[in-house]
């Protein structure tokens, strides 16, 4: 079993501390586009975009100084851990429904190191990664973002004049107007299954944390 690269700095190792931990990675278009849940903030998210051989991100820390940040990092990790899983999944009559159960068979063994678990983890919660299906983005000005959560899952705060709909398969913008009750009819008529509601606290145009303008995600699935 691979323990993936060593990790180099103190960024790598807290991405492979955010890859190993469940529910903080969403995949929104493999190998190209992921919400990374932030390790300081409660319900916030940002978005890892591959750029050629790089990789951005919108947190500040990236914005500040331009190099791979833990959220790229935590990435990088499920990636390397993906190539792993195909490797065990190209072997003959191998069943990819049980690589789970096979990681965490692997778990159970004793006298592994820390390393060696964490790399396990990072193995199951790639093999179990959640790919979204459908997302919305609104853009609300005069509110904080815990207010705005509260509000936005209980589907009782009135919208702004616009919301937009982004749609992951090819990201890009649909706007749909209305309220948020226009909103909530989209998502019951599609038979959609809310997840993830996350704020991105950062201004579209300028790229920093703004006092008046934030983004709010709200990841769904489609319903099995």
């Amino acid at each position: 079993m691979s323990n993936f690269s060593i990790p180099k700095s103190y960024r790598e190792s807290k991405g492979r501390e955010i890859a190993a931990a469940p529910d903080q990675i969403f995949e929104i278009r493999r190998r190209q586009l992921y919400l990374v849940m932030s390790q300081s903030q409660t319900d916030v998210a940002y978005e890892v975009t591959a750029m050629g051989p790089y990789w951005k991100c919108t947190c500040r820390d990236y914005r500040k100084r331009g190099f791979d940040c833990k959220h790229i990092y935590a990435v990088k990790a499920t990636l390397e851990a993906e190539h792993e899983i195909s490797l065990w999944e190209s072997q003959p009559r191998y069943d990819p429904q049980e690589t789970p159960d096979r990681i965490e068979e692997l778990m159970g063994r004793p006298n592994q190191s820390a390393e060696e678990i964490q790399t396990l983890r990072i193995l199951l919660n790639t093999a179990t990664l959640p790919a979204v299906s459908f997302a919305l983005r609104y853009f609300w000005t005069g509110f904080e973002p815990a207010e705005l959560l509260d509000e936005l899952k209980g589907f009782g705060l009135e919208a702004p004049e616009t919301v937009e709909v982004k749609t992951p398969k090819t990201w890009k913008w649909r706007p749909l107007q209305g309220t948020i009750e226009t909103v909530k009819d989209y998502v019951i008529e599609r038979d959609l299954r809310v997840g993830l509601a996350a704020v991105e606290p950062y201004t579209r145009t300028l790229g920093r944390l703004g006092d008046a303008t934030y983004h709010v995600y709200l990841v769904t699935q489609y319903a099995a």
